[in-house]
């Protein structure tokens, strides 16, 4: 692979966002919750590059508080 190629470079940067973002939607689908909230932790950093401060501002809040949920709702979760 010519990973020097800024063609590649920006494909394999494409891939891989799409790759999280079907990822998150498969987590959602199977209810998995860790997966729910760690997917976004990664997807984080892009919408900083992308220049959409809105979700760059917002996702850590909303990451932050569905990790801090009390056990009670969490066992709501896991069915």
């Amino acid at each position: 692979m010519p990973t020097n190629s800024p063609t590649f470079q920006y494909w394999d940067t494409i891939l891989n966002i799409e790759v999280m973002d079907l990822i998150f939607v498969r987590a959602h689908r199977e209810e998995n919750f860790p997966l729910c909230v760690e997917v976004p932790k990664v997807i984080v950093p892009w919408f900083f590059a992308l220049d959409n401060h809105n979700y760059a501002r917002w996702i850590p809040i909303h990451t932050r508080d569905t990790e801090s949920l009390p056990p009670s709702i969490l066992a709501e979760f896991k069915g």
